[in-house]
């Protein structure tokens, strides 16, 4: 089956499918700077000669319209986040988007068996299920909205929206394994998660590197900036054993703690992962992008493009990759219900 990635970020819910040979991954059209690196360095290591393109156009110049059987995306979500709110007093129009208009009119042209949008579930408010129904007449839709702990990724807390799309030409029957959301790994603690990462040191080619202890940071302590250092002091002493940074102490108004700062603690689920670069594991290092790689569910051996010449610069954008990215087990499922309803339907044509 040939599979499509329509803006699918670095490849994230596409790596599943790379892995299987009943999958061809044929090409990833991914408009979104903040997803590509130098010479496509990122992409190339996990993909190799699989083209990614930033234009449809380029992608159909290149490779003309082949058939294509799964399409896979997770279009921006910035139209209906809490940060889009907070900056604008309102949620966005995702109809205005421009990725994830793409993504629509790329599925309703190339017409796949099988099609999976990932995203914010604040986006169902915004344009309603009946209004994806009528977009997307040729497919049953099947809607869920849940915790991506119902995949097997840790993040208990983060809550995502998966549109799955069934081409009527497929029995309903088989349209409707897809309703049926199973764990492919099991639950970890943070602990667990980052196992001996937090311990060691930089491991660049890894994708495990983190800012200096030296480096000075926006958060205050008795009104004087802290470095990493003196951060980390803090959480193991003065705020030992909580979760959210204490700013009653900082003159920061009516604000009790800093927002989008927190810190991880061991032995319970780990917290959302986002791409704001304010986020401590248990022992009050501010995390490595490969820590939150561990936690979105990514193998080891996807790799994050690191570059020491511009060291900051890269460590938050392996950050930033990795965490607007929907979590691996969410491509896992998809990857293996697909092949289940394969298998099956061989067994019975034998």
């Amino acid at each position: 089956m040939k599979v499509l990635g329509i803006c699918a970020g670095n490849g994230v819910i596409l790596h599943p499918f790379h892995r299987d040979s009943t999958f061809e991954v044929i090409d990833n059209i991914e408009p979104r700077g903040v997803f590509h690196t130098k010479c496509s360095s990122q992409w190339k290591s996990n993909f190799g000669d699989i083209p990614i393109f930033k234009r449809a156009d380029d992608y159909e110049a290149t490779l003309g319209r082949p058939k294509v059987d799964v399409i896979v995306g997770h279009p921006d979500c910035g139209h209906s986040s809490i940060l889009s709110f907070s900056r604008a007093k309102k949620f966005g129009n995702p109809k205005d988007n421009a990725s994830l208009t793409l993504f629509s009119e790329k599925v309703k042209e190339y017409n796949p068996k099988l099609f999976l949008l990932e995203n914010l579930t604040q986006m169902l408010t915004q344009i309603g299920e009946d209004d994806w129904k009528r977009h997307f007449s040729k497919h049953r839709l099947i809607f869920i909205k849940t915790s991506v702990a119902s995949f097997g990724n840790s993040q208990v807390s983060r809550e995502r929206l998966v549109i799955i799309g069934v081409r009527k030409t497929v029995p309903p029957s088989k349209a409707k394994k897809f309703s049926r959301v199973k764990k492919v790994a099991k639950l970890k603690t943070e602990k667990q998660l980052l196992g001996k990462l937090v311990k060691i040191g930089n491991i660049p080619e890894l994708g495990h590197v983190r800012e200096p202890d030296s480096t000075v940071v926006c958060m205050e302590w008795g009104f004087e900036k802290l470095n990493l250092a003196q951060v980390r002091k803090a959480w193991n002493t003065r705020l030992k054993g909580q979760k959210n940074w204490d700013a009653t102490q900082t003159g920061k108004g009516r604000m009790k703690t800093l927002p989008g700062v927190y810190r991880n603690l061991a032995d319970v689920a780990p917290r959302t992962a986002r791409k704001q670069n304010r986020q401590f594991n248990h022992l009050g290092n501010m995390m490595s992008a490969r820590e939150l790689a561990r936690i979105q569910g990514l193998p080891d051996d996807f790799v994050i493009y690191y570059d020491e010449n511009n060291s900051g610069y890269w460590i938050n954008k392996g950050r930033v990759s990795v965490t607007k990215t929907p979590p691996y087990e969410v491509g896992m499922w998809f990857k293996k219900t697909i092949k289940r309803i394969i298998t099956k339907s061989k067994a019975n044509a034998d």
